[in-house]
């Protein structure tokens, strides 16, 4: 069957279920992320006000140039350094043990949208999943 999902422009989708999963997933995973960044963030340095220029900035650019055109970063900039400190500041970091292999897998997926954007990853960009693959093994798999 054919399911009638209300937005503005109306969607017309055959798998009903799995763009509703599409879509709760997307914005789950978006609550999750402010949720660490409140949590984490906000109580120590600066008010949630703060986010919002960069989410709004960050909408706007992925529906202007689309969501690959629009990848920044260190993983963009195939900049390996800072994804070590930041995986060293995870591992150190004595809250929420799920912090760092959150990191891990949106960082792979932030590869997937690099090679996306540029058609395929750079050397840098290759050194950096070797990088997130170790370090993923060595959090399931410490000894």
């Amino acid at each position: 069957p054919t399911y009638l999902i209300l937005f503005h422009p109306i969607l017309i989708v055959d798998d009903y279920f799995f763009w509703t999963y599409l879509l709760l997933f997307f914005s789950e995973v978006n609550i999750t992320l402010l949720f660490l960044f409140v949590k984490l963030f906000v109580k120590r340095y600066t008010s949630f006000e703060l986010m919002k220029p960069i989410i709004e900035t960050t909408v706007r650019n992925a529906g202007k140039n689309g969501v690959a055109k629009s990848l920044s970063g260190p993983i963009d900039r195939g900049d390996i350094e800072t994804i070590k400190q930041h995986i060293n500041a995870l591992k150190k970091f004595k809250g929420n043990k799920l912090l760092l292999p959150n990191y891990i897998y949106q960082s792979l997926m932030l590869l997937n949208v690099a090679e996306e954007k540029y058609g395929k990853l750079n050397p840098e960009q290759v050194k950096i999943k070797s990088l997130l693959i170790k370090q993923l093994n060595l959090f399931f798999h410490p000894f």
